[in-house]
């Protein structure tokens, strides 16, 4: 590692974060730099990156000394920069002296803030729930695809594996339970993501091999569930379209949340066109549905 990439990072992180409000840009850099010099992150920077979303959370919840309406701003700058560093860390593979002890920690780490930070939605800024959803939605089948290809029976991949499932559960129970179309619109990524690889369905021909699918997942896994995640497809495709708005609730909605759910769901058809006859089938009812009311389908025309 260069010596002068760690003074440069320290530099940059010093610097971004000793302006009021700290400076976006040079925290940008600084996630650049890091991703060039990923051993600086395990070194240092992904405590700091951790440490930056946790006091926000910690004071967004109410548990932090600092008064929430004095300094969201301040708070929310650095905890978007730590998502993003953590993200970056996890979703790249590790040094392999790293695979067993350091990287299992700090994916618990990360999936532990997560758990945290979207405990109390309301409460937290939306820019910062949003980001926890991306970070996870790409962390998820990373996770899969590590513990396929490792062939590692680690105890530690293992709980990795079963906490990321609790937290991808815990996306399932969020949509149910917001109203915000701003989070549904990532929640809607989030479940393109589970129904386009836990399906049964073989890959078109000419698919990538690099693409995550079920059938590179062995049938006598150790801990995984080719059944188990099957079913989380099924679950994803009905969720996903469960997003689309009714009439009661379409004023709610902007038309960049209708056009990014429908956009997954064609994304669908057009990735397993077997999956096309049931997709098409509900959103076709979803269209009847909230076809009695004109003024709904004088927005819905727009869109």
């Amino acid at each position: 590692m260069n010596r002068n990439a760690g003074a440069q990072a320290e530099q940059l992180y010093s610097e971004a974060v000793q302006e009021t409000p700290p400076n976006r840009n040079k925290l940008d850099r600084l996630v650049d730099l890091l991703c060039d010099h990923p051993q600086l992150i395990y070194d240092t920077f992904f405590a700091k990156a951790h440490k930056a979303a946790e006091i926000a959370v910690d004071t967004w919840h109410g548990t932090g000394d600092i008064k929430v309406n004095d300094r969201i701003l301040i708070l929310t700058v650095p905890a978007l920069w730590g998502w993003t560093v953590m993200e970056e860390t996890l979703c790249h593979a590790p040094p392999p002296e790293l695979l067993e002890t350091r990287y299992p920690q700090l994916a618990q780490q990360f999936l532990k803030l997560a758990e945290l930070t979207l405990a109390h939605p309301n409460t937290t800024p939306g820019p910062v729930v949003r980001r926890t959803i991306q970070a996870l939605t790409r962390f998820w089948p990373e996770i899969i695809n590590a513990c396929v290809s490792l062939k590692t029976q680690s105890p530690a991949w293992r709980q990795l594996y079963e906490a990321t499932l609790r937290r991808a559960d815990s996306l399932i129970q969020l949509s149910e339970q917001s109203n915000d179309p701003a989070l549904q619109m990532h929640l809607a990524k989030f479940f393109e993501t589970e129904a386009s690889i836990f399906t049964a369905v073989p890959q078109p021909g000419g698919s990538p091999r690099s693409r995550l699918n079920l059938d590179r997942v062995p049938s006598q896994h150790a801990y995984i569930s080719k059944t188990a995640l099957v079913t989380r497809g099924e679950r994803a495709r009905q969720q996903l379209v469960q997003l689309l708005p009714s009439s009661d609730n379409m004023r709610l909605c902007s038309t960049s949340f209708i056009t990014a759910t429908i956009n997954s769901i064609v994304y669908l058809m057009n990735l397993r066109p077997q999956f096309c006859e049931q997709l098409l089938e509900r959103l076709i009812n979803w269209y009847d549905a909230i076809n009695s009311s004109e003024q709904t389908m004088t927005r819905l025309q727009s869109v």
